[in-house]
């Protein structure tokens, strides 16, 4: 079970879903281009928010970092678009080590139809 939403995880339990390897989401985030999904920052950060707990981490309210999540990746994803590759990202939501189930969301949500207005318009023009 993944630290960042144990609820989603139970629900989880028992639904089939696609195993997504280490190495193979390592390889996504290395050859993913999130650019499309960053014209969109409020639907992006509306996927993360479903699948990812984006507040502050307990256990490092202390440090030197008292931002949360979503603050970093408004800043670093978001609005300085190069700060962060999107390996960072996976690795700042814990992607590599996030449950199957998760990570399948995660990807699914992903998809231009998900989370792209163009890519629905695009598609209905196509069927009309």
């Amino acid at each position: 079970m993944s630290e960042g939403n144990p609820l989603q995880d139970v629900l989880w339990l028992g639904r089939p879903y696609l195993e997504v390897p280490g190495r193979t989401r390592r390889e996504l985030a290395r050859d993913f281009d999130l650019t499309d999904h960053l014209a969109y920052p409020d639907r992006f950060l509306a996927l993360l928010g479903r699948l990812w707990d984006l507040s502050e981490d307990e256990f490092n309210v202390w440090g030197p970092h008292l931002g949360t999540l979503r603050d970093d990746i408004q800043r670093h994803v978001i609005r300085f678009r190069d700060d962060w590759s999107t390996e960072r990202l996976f690795e700042e939501l814990r992607a590599f080590e996030a449950p199957h189930p998760c990570v399948g969301r995660f990807l699914e949500g992903l998809s231009p139809s998900a989370v792209l207005p163009e890519a629905l318009s695009g598609s209905a023009r196509a069927v009309g």
